[in-house]
């Protein structure tokens, strides 16, 4: 398969955003009970389910990203295994005062399968523009 023109520019940004992003959901997933009531207004807890979707989101495409070209298969794995880190440490919250749910959970899981379906989608349409171009990643991109 061929990789995305931009894959460049996107891959070694990726490889230091992933880092990144999974100290990030681990420290917000841990946080005190506490320190989430004193950190985030109401107003911003109300969209706590949408923030969980997109964040395994952008989590799950970063992964994908790290390389030029992802296949199927593996990026079914990778959005798996963040389903599976979001599940780990939804049970962990409970030791730090707060809540285990569900919904967060099934909304971490809509997140990173989202990420790998707008993944293979993006390598479809860009293999049927490009008509299944085989080249190697070093090649030069023609416009």
């Amino acid at each position: 398969m061929t990789p995305l023109p931009f894959y460049r520019f996107f891959t070694p940004v990726a490889r230091v955003l992933l880092p990144v992003g999974i100290i990030a959901d681990l420290y917000l997933s841990l946080m005190s009970g506490h320190a989430v009531q004193t950190t985030f207004s109401p107003e911003v807890q109300s969209y706590d389910l949408c923030a969980h979707a997109l964040f395994y989101f952008l989590l799950s495409s970063t992964a994908l990203f790290c390389r030029p070209f992802t296949p199927f298969p593996e990026a079914v794995r990778i959005s798996l295994l963040f389903a599976i880190m979001g599940g780990i440490l939804e049970l962990l919250q409970p030791f730090v005062n707060r809540t285990c749910t569900v919904t967060d959970f099934l909304h971490n899981c809509i997140g990173a399968a989202s990420a790998t379906l707008l993944y293979s989608l993006l390598f479809l349409l860009y293999a049927k523009i490009h008509g299944g171009q085989k080249r190697s990643p070093e090649a030069p991109l023609q416009p």
